[in-house]
């Protein structure tokens, strides 16, 4: 057989985050806290859960906290795939500002670090909140 008959394999790549919490509702920095799904995210992850019902995947792959799981978990329902726990897919730790709401962040850490730390400027990109 010739190369020219061969097509390549392609793959799709879902990729979703967590479900809301009580944190991301109140403006909270979540990072490496370990903060549950409210309803509402678990409502999302039951409609990702319909969605990939429909249109099956082979792997589900998520963080170790648990609203990542959680998320993971609901979403791929009665699927029998397998769902991995990669650390790697931690969100970022965001030290002294995990917890807070961006005023906080201002009043506790810098009046500018909030937006330091979401800026498009590259010359922020390795902006760090303290500890984080």
């Amino acid at each position: 057989m010739s190369s020219a008959n061969l097509k390549p394999a392609t793959k799709k790549i879902w990729i979703f985050r967590h479900g809301e919490t009580d944190w991301n509702k109140e403006g909270r920095m979540q990072g490496h806290i370990d903060i549950d799904l409210n309803e509402t995210g678990r409502a999302q992850a039951l409609a990702l859960q319909k969605y990939f019902a429909k249109n099956p995947v082979e792997v589900f792959l998520s963080s170790d906290l648990k609203r990542a799981k959680e998320t993971a978990e609901i979403a791929r329902g009665s699927l029998q795939v397998p769902h991995e726990i990669d650390l790697r897919q931690r969100e970022t730790n965001l030290g002294q500002a995990e917890g807070l709401t961006k005023a906080d962040i201002a009043a506790k850490i810098a009046p500018d670090a909030f937006d330091t730390w979401t800026s498009h400027d590259p010359t922020h990109w390795d902006y760090r909140f303290p500890n984080g």
